[in-house]
């Protein structure tokens, strides 16, 4: 079984695997309840949930699901996954021996059941659903997902994409790049401000450089957009209220501008030095149908209601990662490269009758 092989070699790598759950579960309730599994239980249960979400299941689909669903709504969060993806993703650079400094961003649309009450339209291609906001790295193993609204700009949610991906990969990244739409002034100059991280990919038009009050503004403004990269490292949302304004002042300065023009010279630069990542960013696109193979039960629409909607993302991209693990692992054990780790080819999903 491919989840029990995968869940017995995260736990083995990871030393702190159950006390890092356990300190998330006490954390969320604030010690007011203790954990009522062990170890193997709990092992058990997250990965038989993990499979259960991932592939859009429902709990009638076979008798074994009517026992998860109280450990989905007592333990399943957010936090729990993402420290789950942070704990394969070390077995991953264990097992490949290497690092990832790049990652690919873009969204994908998810259809929700029409004759929900809190169905909303998803307003770019007029449907009813969401759009699924992902990060990859280049290997095509997941690093980010949850659910956006529509209308987001890739500004609004890249300082999440890239604290999370820190936190998961390492300081190791130092570029990002994205599919269609995703590169933009304030994106680049917010990401390199908060995090070192250069933009690359496609730009619309050709990037110029500031004029030269603009940049002479910048460099007596750099402690103040040091300041401005402090408070988006220590809150994310932090980048979501700066995208969603044109004009945000701190002292009388429009830090607003300053990272516009921080992100025209990060854009410039990379322009000026013949890097080219189009047909790289198209490899997003492959993973993005390899997430609706997983979810392909009930045609990939989800039927739960908004808060919850992140698990279910989460836990597909997770599903990936296992695959990745468990090829990674084969591999090493056959003495043999393995080309590409998340390749569903001879996984066995579960479907119900």
């Amino acid at each position: 079984h491919l989840l029990e092989c995968v869940s017995k070699l995260v736990v083995q790598s990871n030393t702190d695997w159950f006390d890092a759950h356990q300190e998330v579960f006490h954390n969320q309730t604030n010690g007011m309840f203790r954990m009522n599994y062990n170890e193997d239980e709990y092992r058990t249960h997250l990965y038989q949930s993990i499979g259960f979400l991932g592939r859009n299941l429902r709990y009638s689909d076979s008798p074994d699901f009517r026992g998860l669903e109280y450990f989905i709504h007592r333990y399943l969060s957010d936090q729990t996954l993402d420290i789950e993806m942070k704990h394969l993703w070390r077995v991953v650079k264990q097992l490949s021996g290497h690092s990832v400094n790049l990652i690919l961003v873009d969204t994908m649309g998810i259809n929700s059941r029409r004759k929900s009450f809190f169905a909303k339209l998803h307003g770019r291609y007029r449907t009813i659903g969401f759009s699924d906001l992902r990060a990859v790295a280049s290997s095509l193993v997941p690093v980010y997902s949850t659910n956006c609204r529509s209308t987001d700009s890739e500004a609004m949610n890249i300082i999440p994409i890239l604290a999370h991906a820190k936190k998961v990969l390492g300081p190791d990244v130092q570029w990002y790049t994205g599919n269609g739409h995703t590169v933009s002034r304030l994106a680049a100059g917010m990401a390199f401000a908060a995090h070192k991280v250069i933009a690359a990919g496609r730009i619309h038009g050709d990037p110029k450089l500031p004029g030269p009050r603009c940049c002479e503004r910048l460099l007596k403004q750099y402690s103040l957009i040091n300041q401005v990269g402090h408070a988006l490292r220590c809150n994310p949302e932090f980048g979501r209220l700066l995208a969603s304004r044109h004009h945000y002042y701190v002292n009388g300065i429009n830090v607003r501008c300053l990272l516009d023009n921080l992100g025209s010279i990060v854009l410039w630069a990379q322009r000026q030095q013949g890097i080219k990542l189009d047909h790289l960013a198209q490899l997003i696109e492959t993973s993005n149908r390899q997430k609706r193979v997983i979810r392909i039960v009930e045609r990939g629409v989800t039927r739960v209601h908004e808060p919850n909607v992140s698990l279910v993302l989460k836990c597909a991209e997770l599903l990936l990662c296992c695959v990745a693990v468990w090829r990674l692992n084969e591999g090493v054990r056959r003495l043999h490269v393995v080309e590409n780790p998340v390749s569903l080819e001879g996984v066995v999903l579960f479907t119900p009758a």
